[in-house]
């Protein structure tokens, strides 16, 4: 690996960031005999790259075992070019409803894009469906305006995280909470807190959290590996808050011709998780969608050449039509933006699983071995 001139990234560094991506409560003694590198050189990187990147450390996690399904609602003005107290007027409604994580303002095919979940309900019977979320959209748009929405109920894990708000996070608590039997509320209450400290800092120290909530020894370590076998927990992982982007942009690739398409998917999934230098992921988010039917993708893009090159990888998937629509704000919410293994993918199982006879399976890191 090259070494770090003027404090730049470098090999060293971007592998480092896939390990804080991948675990990062891994010790440093582990990451320093990987990279065969001194534990003063590897702590002295991570602290140069928290502060370059504003490293955030944090929880990725599964809802669908809780019983919730992801969607994508698209929005379009219809009467008149939105002014900005539409759009803030926009953000103030969808803000306030805790299920909607994200909300952008893009420029191009559609104007706003947001990402909510919805509880399936299914012990009440009561399964979420588009035309009960397509309702439920039709309040979120400003007087004097209308927005045309399409929903798209999508793939769990396909592709990157949304980051849950803490709204959110503490109503599930709540709801979670209440409908145990009353002898598992106090024991439900107990990994809810120990959940919302881990997705403040997940590197923070169990004992540290057993002090701040008046816990018996190892109690909140029990907690999180309970949480983290039943797949509640997916990742301790980051996200940058000053990332080396200039710009996100979402791609529609709208699928016009399934066969055409299907001889290039092969070929997407390659592109998707592609080995690159760069300190972060190609891609922050993909979602399927069905309305149209078509592929979502979020990009952090650095420049010029990065979107063109971009363009250039996905305009080579035949049967499709792209649309490229810049976010010019998000609203609130993020993503992960990170440095993620892709040996672990969505689309790396695909092509082991489906392409078997060109692909093989790839070494995976042992990340959990020592948690």
């Amino acid at each position: 690996m090259e070494a770090s001139v003027d404090g730049n990234t470098d090999g060293y560094d971007t592998e480092i960031l896939t390990f804080l991506s991948m675990n990062c409560r891994l010790p440093i003694k582990t990451i320093a005999k990987e990279l065969k590198l001194s534990e003063a050189e590897v702590s002295a990187r991570i602290a140069r790259l928290e502060k370059k990147y504003g490293i955030k450390y944090t929880l990725s996690i599964d809802i669908s075992t809780l019983g919730y399904t992801e969607y994508i609602a698209l929005g379009k003005f219809s009467n008149k070019m939105p002014t900005e107290r539409d759009i803030e007027e926009v953000k103030e409604k969808l803000e306030s409803d805790p299920h909607v994580q994200i909300a952008m303002h893009t420029s191009g095919a559609y104007d706003i894009i947001t990402y909510y979940i919805a509880e399936r309900d299914e012990w009440k019977g009561n399964a979420w469906s588009v035309e009960k979320s397509l309702a439920k959209f039709w309040e979120y748009m400003p007087e004097g305006n209308r927005i045309d929405w399409s929903i798209s109920w999508i793939d769990v894990d396909y592709y990157g995280k949304v980051m849950l708000r803490k709204k959110f996070i503490n109503e599930l608590g709540e709801d979670q909470i209440a409908i145990d039997e009353e002898s598992h509320r106090a024991e439900r209450r107990k990994h809810m807190e120990v959940m919302k400290e881990l997705l403040e800092n997940s590197r923070i120290g169990f004992n540290s959290i057993d002090k701040k909530l008046h816990f018996n020894q190892n109690s909140s370590y029990n907690i999180a590996k309970k949480l983290f076998n039943e797949k509640l927990i997916n990742w301790y992982t980051m996200t940058m808050e000053n990332p080396p982007a200039k710009s996100l942009y979402a791609i529609y690739m709208r699928i016009v011709n399934e066969g055409k398409f299907l001889k290039k998917r092969e070929k997407l999934m390659e592109d998707i998780i592609e080995r690159t230098d760069s300190p972060i992921d190609k891609y922050a988010f993909i979602a399927d969608a069905n309305a149209p039917r078509g592929i979502l993708f979020f990009a952090p893009v650095s420049g010029d050449d990065g979107l063109d090159k971009l363009k250039k990888e996905l305009e080579s998937i035949d049967g499709t039509e792209l649309d490229f629509m810049k976010v010019d704000k998000i609203l609130f919410g993020g993503f992960f933006i990170r440095k993620f293994d892709n040996a672990y993918s969505g689309p790396q199982s695909v092509l082991v699983e489906q392409y078997w006879k060109t692909h093989q399976k790839v070494e995976r890191r042992k990340y959990y071995k020592e948690i």
